[in-house]
């Protein structure tokens, strides 16, 4: 799937979350070329999981060291599905990124162990050639670096 061919499906599309979320995220995967999830242990849609206080829910999608998703219907609360997604996080072995999409916007939150965490957001409907952007406006590339040498810094590698 090429980018324009995921634009004109995606902006704007009106399916709920349960009708949209895994069909946008396969389509994502292939649009950057990347395996979509295929092991129940390691990177699955509806990763179930017990909430931090009480209670067990499902992450949208999870791939073990790397992140959780949780995803919502168009114009969705991403603070809320942010909150939703931490109660999850040490059930998931505490992913490094934690991303949370209502398809118009994704944002990725940094969570790395010993070190702020950042915002990333996506935005469907961004200008060609524009770079993602943290809501302050600081450059999405310049921010990826510096977290990942504050991590190599702290822990001697960039992955966990």
């Amino acid at each position: 799937m090429t980018p324009a061919q995921f634009l004109a499906k995606w902006k704007d599309n009106p399916l709920s979350e349960r009708a949209g979320s895994q069909a946008f995220f396969l389509d994502l995967c292939s649009m950057l070329g990347v395996e979509p999830p295929n092991d129940p242990d390691s990177y699955c849609f509806e990763r179930g999981a017990t909430r931090t206080g009480a209670g067990h829910g499902w992450a949208d999608v999870w791939k073990r060291g790397h992140f959780g998703w949780e995803n919502k219907g168009p114009d969705g609360d991403l603070s809320g599905a942010l909150r939703q997604l931490m109660t999850y996080a040490l059930a998931l072995d505490n992913p490094p990124l934690l991303v949370v999409s209502n398809r118009a916007i994704t944002q990725i939150h940094t969570h790395f162990t010993g070190t702020p965490s950042e915002t990333y957001t996506i935005r469907l409907n961004h200008r060609p050639g524009e770079v993602p952007t943290r809501p302050h406006g600081a450059r999405y590339h310049h921010g990826c670096r510096r977290s990942l040498r504050r991590r190599r810094a702290v822990h001697g590698r960039a992955r966990p």
